[in-house]
Order: structure tokens, then sequence, then C-alpha cells
């Protein structure tokens, strides 16, 4: 089960045992206080706790959800092994994403992260995929909705798919814009309701770990007391993103008592993921690089770590081989090239 299953059990309590309007209360107080507790942040997301309560997941009856989980992560998988085998991907690199650590742990982890990477999938090959394939944008809406009250990360979504709307100028219909405007308001609740507390929760909680040894608070103040000020602080600053994006791709040190092998098949992905971050900014298609960098923006206010990114590793995992497969051939054009 989810480290955090505790929290989830609590909201699925307070849904179907009658006393959610306690929770309300308890969420108003955390306005009322202007965000210096964190009581408020007792209520998750409704997807997961509805499962919990629809598959009656308690310490002797487990099987039947991690079933589910599991059938999922397959399904997840092969989604993506499609897509990737309709775009050119080379054998060797379909067979080894279904072994990604990341995807492989979440599919036996009963918890939000597999969920919110499968509705997070299901919005972006259907909002991307063909235009000609019917009620594409009411089916991008649903997952979008279905992610959205699972996983914070739908309100980066939910921004991402008003900006593109604006900017491809489909609002001037004034049948879709109303149509974009009432789905906007019945799903921006959640935003309101459910994620502000736990925002505000995890970027202050963040301050407190460790980039590299040294708090993210200390990085801002400058970590190189022997440099001049002028130096010290953009090195510093550099150094706080550049720890950032490592952590974020999983090139770090563990954050338990896990053991040496454990953490470098967990890091390894990076090595994979690092550069298709940055193939992807500089080659992917716009508004998919809009998606990506306000569902990232979020992430890396706080402690970036890899788990967070388990909806997007699909993409980086296809940029990254994009990167190696170009280097692997334009080293075997140099090693075989016929002198003349």
């Amino acid at each position: 089960p989810s480290s955090d299953l505790a929290f989830y059990t609590k909201s699925r309590d307070y849904y179907f045992s009658g006393t959610f309007i306690t929770a309300l209360e308890d969420f108003a107080r955390f306005y009322e206080a202007e965000g210096k507790t964190v009581r408020g942040l007792i209520v998750s997301a409704p997807v997961f706790p509805a499962l919990l309560f629809l598959f009656d997941y308690r310490p002797d009856n487990t099987l039947p959800l991690a079933t589910l989980f599991v059938l999922l992560g397959i399904a997840l998988a092969a989604v993506w092994l499609r897509y990737f085998d309709a775009r050119g991907m080379p054998p060797l690199w379909l067979l080894a994403f279904p072994f990604l650590p990341h995807l492989l742990w979440y599919t036996i982890n009963v918890g939000t992260d597999l969920l919110g990477a499968i509705f997070f999938s299901g919005f972006f090959l259907v909002y991307f995929g063909s235009a000609r394939v019917r009620w594409r944008l009411a089916w991008a809406l649903l997952f979008l909705a279905l992610f959205l009250l699972t996983r914070p990360n739908g309100v980066s979504v939910l921004l991402f798919l008003v900006i593109d709307q604006f900017l491809s100028r489909k609002w001037l219909n004034p049948k879709h814009r109303n149509y974009m405007i009432g789905a906007g308001l019945i799903i921006i609740v959640p935003m309101v309701v459910f994620y502000y507390p736990y925002l505000f929760s995890y970027v202050s909680s963040s301050l407190h770990l460790p980039i590299f040894g040294a708090p993210s608070q200390q990085y801002l103040v400058g970590v190189y007391d022997g440099l001049p000020l002028w130096l010290n602080l953009p090195l510093s600053w550099f150094s706080l993103i550049g720890g950032k994006f490592l952590h974020l791709v999983g090139l770090r040190p563990s954050y338990a008592e896990s053991g040496l092998l454990v953490v470098l098949a967990r890091a390894a992905p990076g090595l994979i993921f690092l550069p298709g971050i940055v193939h992807f900014f500089l080659f992917g298609d716009r508004s998919q690089r809009l998606l990506l960098a306000l569902f990232l923006l979020p992430i890396l206010l706080g402690a970036a770590q890899d788990r967070y990114i388990l909806p997007i590793q699909p993409i980086l995992y296809f940029h990254g081989t994009l990167v190696y497969t170009g280097l692997w051939l334009g080293l075997r054009r140099r090693l075989w090239r016929v002198p003349k």
C-alpha cells in the first residue's frame, strides 16, 4: 500500500461515513488561519478514496484492488508501447520500457500515482491525437476531470487546456467558448477545495529537504561561502536549479535507508529522462512543451522527486531514446565510414 494510505483511508471515511461536513469545517479553518496551519489538509481528492471504499480495501482484503492495479499497470504499458511502436521506436527500447522501475513499483503500490498516470496518459493521447476522432475534446475533458479528482497535477493540465484553447483562437466561436467556460467552472472546484492546502504544505515542507546536502532555502542565500556575494548567489541559484532537475529525473540519493543496488536501479532511468527533457523542450511540439512546462513548474517549487513525474515519464522516455538512437546512428556512420 501507499505510504500515504492512512491519509486516504481517513478521507474515505470522511466521504462515506457521514462526517464529510466535519471535513469541510476543518478545511474552512485552514483558510481562516491564512495558511498558518495545515489542519485543513485532511481530505484528498475523491477518486482513490472511492476505490478504497468500492473494493473494501483493508489489511485482510487487499487482493481485489491490488489485482486491479496490476491490470491497470499492464494496460498503461501496452498503450504507450503501441504509441512508441507507431513512431518507429527500436525494439530494444520497446522491450526496456515495461521494466522501468517506477512503472513496475507503482503497478504494485496501491496509491494515486498509477491512477494519475493513466488519466494523464488518456488526456495526452486523446488531446494530441487525430483531430478526426469524434468527441475528442469531450474525452480529453473527461480524462482531465478524473485526473483533477485524483492528483494535484491536474490543476496544471487544466491551466494548460485554458491557455492552449485561448491560443488556438477556438474560443472565438461562441458555442465553443461557452462549452469551455462551463466545463472549466465545473472542474476548477477541486483546485480550491483540495489542492491549495496541499500546495501550501508541499512547498513549505520542501524547504527543509536537502538538495545534495543543503536545504533549498540555504541555496537561496548562497552555499559557496568562500566566494564573493556577487558570484556566490548566481552560482548557488544555478546549482539549486540543476539539483532540482537531477532530483526530478531520479539522479539523487535516497531519502530512506535503501540498498545501493536499489538506489542505482531507481536512478538509472534518469540517464534517459534527463536528455529526454532537453530534447523535448528543444524539438517538441509547441503545445506539448507548454503542457510539460506547466506540469513541471509546481513540482520544481518543492521537493522535485521522480515519483511526481510518473505521468510524463513515457514522454521523456520517448525523447530520451531519440537522443541515444541519434547518437548511436551518428557514431555508427562515423566508425563504419568507408574512406575515399
